[in-house]
């Protein structure tokens, strides 16, 4: 079995387990789906150093970035949920 290196980063993220993990959900996701940030800001419609501080945790995105963030990567409404709460 060959593993992608965004299959195994993934994977790394993951192990690391508890709080981490939770902070790096929309991380996992787009490495998952093979995106660069740059190429996410872009699809979503903002910055890059916008889209690095919501995937760090450190700014909340607007009701239009995970709006499209679910259209994007068809999510459903609970999955977006978790990825703006993962404290919970």
């Amino acid at each position: 079995m060959v593993i992608s290196r965004s299959n195994y980063l993934c994977k790394f993220i993951i192990s690391i387990g508890g709080n981490t993990m939770k902070r790096n959900e929309l991380k996992v996701l787009r490495v998952r789906n093979g995106l660069t940030q740059p190429v996410i800001a872009e699809k979503l419609g903002v910055s890059l150093s916008t889209y690095n501080l919501i995937e760090q945790g450190k700014r909340r995105g607007s009701a239009e970035f995970w709006l499209k963030l679910q259209s994007e990567f068809n999510l459903t409404h609970s999955e977006v949920w978790k990825l703006q709460n993962p404290q919970i």
